[in-house]
């Protein structure tokens, strides 16, 4: 039995579309449980006794530490592969999340917000590298919009509803529920991506560039001057 091109085309179509939508509902999962966490860990670290400049102490390294570690992340996503650096940097930071509201003094906020600002950045700056690596070339600009919208999204949603939560249930509950949040993440995309191969490595020469020099649609002073 043959399979026409049509039918592969078609086939590969619906299999990239619901790769995507699984990659909108792990992108929204992941934004709403930021918007969970970062309105109320200020809150939560004032509601631990910290004073102001361990608040701030505690912010600035957590942000500036894991910027020398981006080069780290990006060497073990290509050893290992995107897919599995973003699940497990996303278990780490639900597990830290949940962990937040057991954490009783400045050391332990410390280190907690290092480690989960650590995994944060690695999940964070590998998932739109594997966005690009499985859409196709001519539906990046497309695909990968859509999946940024998800992330605005949930980061809206959470962060409308954590007032209320908070004043309900109490703040403890909303780092729970990041926590949760941040697991459906992780399961999302084990189950619906489908990492593709490494790409081999080329190396970018006059004559590679040359086709795309060429391209009327990529060359944008053209386009400017016929404009």
């Amino acid at each position: 039995m043959s399979i026409d091109s049509s039918s592969l085309r078609v086939f590969k179509t619906k299999s990239e579309s619901k790769t995507f939508l699984g990659l909108w509902f792990s992108s929204f999962c992941y934004f709403a449980a930021l918007g969970f966490v970062l309105p109320f860990l200020p809150l939560l670290l004032q509601m631990s006794r910290l004073t102001y400049a361990e608040i701030g102490i505690i912010y600035m390294i957590g942000l500036v530490f894991p910027v020398f570690l981006q080069t780290l992340w990006g060497v073990l996503a290509d050893r290992i592969g995107r897919k599995m650096i973003i699940i497990l940097a996303t278990i780490a930071v639900a597990i830290i999340s949940g962990l937040y509201p057991y954490a009783s003094s400045f050391i332990h906020f410390l280190l907690l917000g290092l480690l989960w600002y650590t995994f944060l950045a690695a999940a964070t700056t590998v998932t739109p590298a594997l966005v690009v690596d499985i859409a196709e070339p001519m539906t990046i600009g497309r695909r990968f919009g859509r999946y940024r919208i998800s992330g605005s999204l949930g980061w809206i949603a959470s962060t409308a509803i954590g007032g209320l939560i908070s004043e309900s249930v109490g703040i403890k509950t909303i780092f729970y529920l990041a926590a949760i949040l941040y697991l459906l993440s992780a399961i999302i995309i084990q189950i619906s991506i489908k990492e593709p191969p490494a790409k081999s490595k080329e190396i970018v020469t006059h004559k590679s560039l040359s086709p795309l020099i060429r391209n009327r649609n990529f060359n944008f002073s053209r386009n400017l001057s016929h404009g």
